[in-house]
């Protein structure tokens, strides 16, 4: 139950999420192609992958320049390859809590009941892309497909198949799940922390050398993930987790353009984070 569902040390994902998301992109027809598999495991925006042309040794390679474990990566490559026997044994565990989920149904309703009534109250689709981007998440996507989540209430979850559908020649398509007490918890943690809680969290964020690096980089322009993982000389992977501390501080925003994400200082956040500072501790 831990390795399918939990998140295992280093992995900003879970292993359920990872064989959803590798059967989102690539359906029925090629999720049983290993190198498909592996191609789109190894994809992000700061790598250009030839599909044709991957193997297990890729995966390899990739996942050992993951900032993992070395069990961590294992299980990571080793999910890609048995795709098959992973996902069967989610999906034994998910019959047996069908039961115990439904009959919870009647107290988790109401909360996606309210959720779909505010989203419904909205005065336009443009409306809620822009409490996306409060949340730090701009997307570039036509449309997209807008779900309540109750059982993991305070969490976004943003499935897309750009990269998959520009090779295998399908339309674009953009799920995303909404937990559906996002918007309460955002306005309690604007108001329901301290200041020194927010400074801590904040110090947090900075206390890596790598990190400040990229801060002052970001302050020059915005850049893109390859382009910090040049600056910075660390592999896209251990970017990535240093993007995900920066962005959940709110310090960092990303924009979403295709496959790539553009990533920019949050102003308004850095003067927040000093008046807190001055407020605190000067006369």
């Amino acid at each position: 139950m831990t390795k399918l569902f939990g998140f295992p040390n280093g992995m900003e994902t879970n292993l359920y999420d990872l064989l959803r998301q590798m059967r989102f992109n690539l359906g029925d027809e090629k999720l049983h192609d290993l190198n498909l598999r592996i191609a789109l495991a190894i994809s992000d925006e700061a790598i250009e992958v030839p599909f044709e042309r991957v193997g297990v040794a890729d995966l390899l390679q990739y996942a050992q320049g993951l900032p993992l474990s070395d069990p961590t990566k294992l299980l990571f490559a080793d999910a890609i390859i048995r795709f098959e026997e992973y996902e069967t044994r989610v999906n034994r565990v998910l019959d047996q809590a069908e039961a115990l989920i439904r009959e919870k149904a009647d107290l988790l309703a109401p909360y996606a009941e309210k959720a779909l009534a505010d989203w419904n109250a909205l005065p336009s689709a443009e409306t809620f892309f822009d409490q996306l981007a409060v949340e730090g998440i701009r997307l570039d996507c036509p449309h997209a497909d807008v779900y309540p989540i109750v059982m993991q209430l305070t969490t976004i979850y943003v499935h897309s198949n750009i990269l998959s559908a520009q090779y295998l020649g399908k339309d674009e398509n953009t799920i995303i799940q909404y937990g559906v007490f996002v918007d309460e918890f955002t306005r309690t943690e604007r108001t329901g922390k301290t200041d020194l809680e927010s400074i801590a969290n904040l110090l947090h964020a900075l206390d890596d050398k790598k990190r400040l690096q990229i801060l002052v980089a970001l302050r020059e322009r915005p850049l893109y993930g390859q382009e910090l993982a040049v600056v910075t000389e660390l592999s896209p992977g251990t970017v990535s987790h240093h993007m995900g501390e920066l962005v959940g501080s709110g310090l960092v925003k990303i924009e979403k353009q295709g496959v790539k994400l553009l990533y920019s200082l949050s102003e308004p956040r850095f003067r927040e984070f000093t008046a807190m500072l001055e407020k605190s501790f000067l006369r």
